[in-house]
């Protein structure tokens, strides 16, 4: 049974987790939120928890011993549909989620759990509930209003012919008519002030031949104002059961309409661009005939908002979408806000490649001169917005396989070729079939490949970036950084192979030999030199050991090694992190913190860490020569710095302007390509 104290949601949740240690940490966090937890260790164990406590929200794994959650979901939404579920899983594999999208997932997370998501999940199934159930109740509120007839609601009597002979005091009341614009006028051209010739002769024909009929109208009144009414036509026969005329009767159900259409946008439209949103976007869609969809996403939005934070986040999404609108060519453009800091571009037109390709052209031209080549200007503060763009087209997709609708897969595939345009670094890509899932496996197993036997050819290398003094005007240092040589000679940066290397478990190997080969390139010179070391680097005992022995073996010369520890990633495990500094401390050694700006930017850091230079990160120094805002933060961070006594170096230097106010400002180092690119040879 669940714990009983005070909660802040009121729901019953159901988590399905096989792996005990993660079960009762999420399990524990959960019971401090939501008022009611209960767990299981497998699907079928699920199945047996949900029959006998009904959680409406079900977190689960997927892949887990006796029966996997895909299976358990099956089985429980068979029992009842409207329950919610949300996905929380360490595989990021294509299948998988089009195996959740098909069942009815309400949201996907992978593992490791953010809590911070998990309740978002939480909240956003909940509110979903509570929209759905007030749409019910005014539905079934709107229902029993059809039937109910009430001798003081709105009454009139006409004609076969849909003349008015008679109407009541409300019906005038909320016409806004007088009786002489009325009696002898047509019905319905009373009401809505329209000639409604097929309409009325319908009403007269269905309760002619069923003795009612009963619906909704909307009316307009004298003044323009829009009301709508529930009316009740019944016919009214004479004693040879002969139709002498027709009377209505109706009641006002403006409120109750005006609330049903409030709850639908609510459901249907972005709260805060007040644009339609992924669900209408899907709903959409379906409606079209030869459609063409256009996902936009904004470049590090996510580093944008946390570095001005949400309320410049908030001005640049609103924003954004007004230019986006203002830009679309024509009404025949929908546009709509999808989640987080994407928006879609709905299109319906059969047109020739030549023609789409002409139309995709003068788009791309529109978006580059409305969106990355102006700026985003709040109070002051300046914003460059860049944006990646992925276009799927409906005429290369066969309806009748898809099983979730017509165009079930045209949202996966924009968005497949969105990943691959911002992994690319392209403004757009356009989907095709080699995007295909079978084609993203074919991809990763080709890099894994490509990563491997450049490991075992000795294929791994540091390339040499020049870190210059600025106030002896001399290169003091230099930064190493990793490259991988494939078999053609090619040389690829960390950009295309770093992700895999984490997923193939790599990783710490090319750590290792970025230890090996820079110490040995440095053994006989006099510069300083850095190595990127991440914190599961130093977390992971393996690697750990590595270092030391290395250290141990090269004392002389690694008393110029700096490591350079990144803040984005978040340094939590401070006595870990901080141990190892102590040790490494011991041969000389320093530490850098890198990318400072781009995380949680947290001071504690250096006071915590004994660090000897804190790098500047780029989305500080890129446009500091004409963003007051980063220069007032980056000459908080030298002041600071200075006191304690602590160095700074100024990333992404790269060009003279940028490099006067980084010396104005008082950093003490510069590095950039206004010095040097990387190159796996040091400066004359």
């Amino acid at each position: 049974m669940p714990e009983k104290s005070w909660k802040s949601l009121d729901t019953a949740v159901l988590y399905v987790e096989d792996d005990a240690e993660t079960r009762n940490g999420v399990a524990e966090f959960l019971n401090l939120k939501i008022s009611r937890v209960y767990v299981a260790s497998n699907g079928q164990e699920g199945i047996e928890c949900y029959k006998k406590y009904h959680p409406e929200i079900i977190i689960t794994d997927i892949k887990m011993p006796v029966m996997n959650g895909l299976e358990m979901i099956k089985k429980i939404k068979a029992i009842n549909n409207e329950v919610a579920f949300i996905i929380v899983t360490a595989y990021n594999e294509s299948q998988f989620l089009l195996d959740t999208i098909e069942i009815g997932v309400n949201h996907f997370l992978l593992k490791p759990i953010n809590e911070k998501k998990l309740i978002n999940s939480i909240e956003s199934c909940m509110k979903v509930f509570t929209l759905e159930q007030e749409l019910n109740n005014i539905t079934k509120l709107l229902s029993e209003y059809k039937k109910a007839i009430d001798s003081s609601s709105i009454v009139c009597k006409f004609d076969s012919k849909g003349i008015i002979n008679y109407a009541n005091d409300l019906f005038y009341h909320i016409s806004g008519s007088k009786p002489e614009k009325v009696i002898g006028q047509p019905y319905l051209k009373t009401i809505s002030r329209a000639t409604h010739t097929a309409k009325i002769k319908t009403i007269i024909s269905e309760s002619s031949k069923n003795n009612i009929w009963s619906g909704e109208i909307q009316g307009k009144t004298v003044g323009g104002d829009f009301y709508y009414l529930n009316m009740t036509v019944i016919p009214i026969r004479n004693a040879r059961y002969k139709i002498d005329e027709f009377m209505s009767i109706g009641n006002d159900i403006t409120e109750l309409i005006e609330k049903r259409e409030e709850l639908i946008s609510q459901l249907f439209n972005d709260r805060l661009t007040g644009l339609p949103n992924r669900r209408k976007l899907l709903e959409d869609v379906e409606k079209t005939k030869n459609p063409i969809l256009i996902i936009i996403n904004i470049d590090s939005f996510q580093e944008i908002n946390d570095f001005y934070g949400n309320e410049i986040g908030d001005f640049l999404i609103q924003e954004m979408g007004m230019r986006l609108k203002n830009v679309l060519p024509s009404e025949d453009y929908k546009l709509y806000k999808m989640p987080a800091d994407e928006y879609a571009v709905l299109f319906d037109k059969d047109i020739c490649r030549d023609e789409f390709e002409q139309m995709i052209q003068v788009l791309m031209k529109l978006f580059r001169e409305e969106i990355s080549e102006k700026d985003f200007i709040y109070h002051g503060i300046v914003a460059h917005i860049t944006i990646a763009i992925g276009i799927a087209i409906g005429s290369e997709i066969d309806p009748t396989k898809n099983t979730g609708g017509k165009w079930h897969n045209l949202a996966l595939n924009a968005d497949m070729a969105l990943k691959k345009a911002k992994r690319l670094q392209k403004n757009y890509i356009i989907f095709n079939e080699s995007m295909q899932i079978s084609k993203e496996y074919e991809y990763n197993i080709s890099w894994a490949k490509k990563l491997k036997d450049s490991i075992r050819g000795n294929n791994i290398v540091p390339y040499f970036q020049p870190i210059l003094n600025n106030h002896t005007n001399k290169i003091e240092k230099y930064e190493c950084l990793v490259r991988m040589i494939d078999v053609d000679g090619k040389v690829h940066p960390p950009l295309l192979f770093l992700d895999m290397a984490k997923k193939s478990k790599l990783y710490h190997d090319i750590t290792k030999i970025m230890i090996s080969k820079s110490i040995s390139r440095f053994h006989d010179k006099i510069y300083d030199f850095s190595i990127n070391l991440s914190v599961d680097d130093i977390l992971d005992e393996e690697t750990n050991d590595f270092i030391m022995k290395k250290l141990k073996e090269n004392y002389r010369t690694v008393s110029r090694l700096v490591f350079e520890i990144l803040e984005s990633e978040g340094i939590e495990n401070y006595t870990q992190v901080k141990s190892f500094i102590d040790e490494i401390k011991q041969y000389q050694c320093k530490i850098a913190i890198d990318d400072f700006g781009t995380g949680y930017s947290n001071f504690s850091h250096i006071l915590q860490l004994n660090v000897d230079y804190i790098k500047i990160d780029a989305s500080l120094t890129r446009y500091i020569h004409q963003d007051k805002n980063s220069q007032i933060i980056t000459q908080t961070i030298v002041d600071f710095t200075k006191k304690l006594g602590i160095k700074t170096i100024a990333e992404f230097v790269h060009s003279k302007e940028v490099f006067d106010k980084v010396c104005e400002l008082g950093i003490d180092y510069s590095q950039g390509y206004y010095f040097g690119e990387p190159k796996s040879t040091l400066l004359n």
